[in-house]
């Protein structure tokens, strides 16, 4: 699974080039990780879809949005945009192998947080709802989701994984 050089030899690191533990399929051209990805999402998207209708089912006719729709919340943030981007990786004839860089993992699992945050959030919102009551720290979910997107969004503009990328 990985290789050796004579630069990385013996110090036990492992090149940019030649990736990071556990990421060998995640590499940023990979189109095998944006379907994968995609896929997950997808199964998270179902099981929430199927824990809000039980949820609903035995909380008596009392419902909450939160948790009828907590399943939007990975099928359009994850399955759909990672969906797109397997669409145009393979579609396109300029999808070369660049090396995969820490930050590229970073922006990844920044933005898989936010995501996992926010969906987290809208689940607990449900339950709360449903029981009836309110907790003030609700509203940290959003908050924290937002300061993980921003940062990831930073993150890829710093270091030009941005949209801007794609043109060079």
């Amino acid at each position: 699974m990985y290789t050796s050089d004579s630069r990385s030899a013996g110090s036990g690191r492992l090149l940019p080039e030649q990736g990071y533990a556990g990421s060998a399929s995640r590499a940023g051209s990979g189109t095998r990780y944006l379907l994968r990805t995609s896929f997950i999402y997808l199964i998270a998207a179902a099981f929430l879809a199927f824990f809000g209708a039980v949820y609903e089912y035995f909380s008596f006719g009392v419902y909450s949005y939160y948790m009828i729709y907590a399943f939007a919340i990975p099928l359009l943030c994850g399955a759909i945009p990672y969906l797109v981007m397997f669409i145009r990786r393979t579609g396109s004839a300029a999808h070369s192998r660049r090396a995969w860089h820490a930050g590229s993992r970073l922006i990844a699992d920044l933005y898989h947080a936010a995501i996992a945050t926010l969906t987290l959030g809208s689940i607990i919102k449900g339950v709360l709802d449903i029981y009836g009551t309110t907790n003030r720290l609700t509203m940290l979910y959003p908050a924290a989701a937002m300061i993980l997107l921003a940062s990831a969004l930073m993150l890829a503009v710093i270091s030009g994984h941005g949209v801007s990328s794609a043109k060079r």
